[in-house]
């Protein structure tokens, strides 16, 4: 959960700010170090360009992805607890009005627990079973 939350709170753009300053700092370094030894540029510096451009632009689409990804997995986790707080309440909901509360699927077989039922019923606990269609 603590690395979830990490890239959820990461940011695209500080992280490609900060690389660009990284790299225009070095960049500077090297020209500096250029002008006091008495060269000129140097096909390095257009490769150090290059590479730290290439870095950038990979550093920033795998931040975006993993933090996409991670958003998706969290909308997904919220929905489902949503989806059964919803369901325990209706459950609290029809025991308050019925009698019995059963859960069936839908080639209507008997889904949980039927104690209820079989109480309700006046049979033993051995005679509805899970999985025991309703018809």
């Amino acid at each position: 959960p603590s690395f979830g939350m990490s890239i959820s709170r990461l940011q695209v753009t500080p992280v490609a700010f900060w690389n660009t300053i990284y790299a225009v700092t070095c960049l500077a370094h090297l020209q500096i170090a250029a002008k006091i030894a008495g060269k000129s540029s140097s096909p390095y510096n257009s490769f150090f360009i290059l590479s730290e451009v290439s870095w950038v632009m990979v550093l920033v689409t795998c931040v975006w992805i993993l933090r996409c990804s991670v958003q998706k997995s969290f909308c997904k986790e919220l929905e489902a607890e949503t989806l059964r707080d919803e369901q325990s309440v209706l459950k609290g909901l029809l025991r308050m009005v019925c009698d019995v509360v059963i859960e069936l699927d839908s080639d209507l077989s008997i889904v949980g627990p039927a104690q209820d039922l079989c109480t309700f019923l006046l049979r033993g606990s051995s005679h509805i079973a899970e999985g025991m269609p309703l018809a």
